[in-house]
């Protein structure tokens, strides 16, 4: 049986789309021949939408906001990461608004964080060191103070 609000093939007996959960089966008639209406069934999926959103704002949050050292990268790294998954499987429910902006803060949460541990990596290394040393020599001096103060 065909779904006819995503159009995936479901087994013949099935009551509910595997993928959405939409009904598949015809509104039941009741004793009179008429219509009865039908809830719409309770999709599972639907409980990741504002996990989502929630933790990609705070993943972009953290990852703007780094000034609280490497707790804010891993948190934006871990924030940004639950919010992709979550989103991911929510996207194709009713609440598809908060699903996108989970992926999207998300997203961009987790480039920040990963921006940042790369820049920490970068920045650490003895080759940028060197190049600070053989380039700007009253740069690196000052560095140097400022680190011994």
């Amino acid at each position: 049986m065909k779904c006819l609000i995503c159009g995936k093939e479901n087994e013949q007996d099935a009551k509910y789309c595997v993928d959405c959960g939409a009904l598949l089966s015809q509104p039941n008639q009741d004793q009179y021949g008429g219509n009865t209406v039908q809830e719409k069934p309770y999709n599972p999926r639907v409980v990741y939408a504002k996990p989502a959103m929630i933790l990609g704002i705070v993943s972009l949050a953290f990852g703007v906001i780094c000034c609280f050292g490497p707790l804010s990268i891993v948190a934006s790294i871990v924030c940004g990461l639950l919010a992709l998954i979550f989103g991911i499987l929510s996207i194709k429910t009713e609440k598809k608004g908060q699903a996108v902006t989970g992926i999207v803060c998300g997203i961009i949460g987790l480039i920040l964080g990963v921006f940042l541990v790369a820049s920490i990596v970068i920045f650490q290394s003895e080759a940028f060191q060197q190049y600070l040393y053989d380039n700007y020599p009253e740069f690196w001096q000052a560095i140097q103070d400022a680190m011994n103060q």
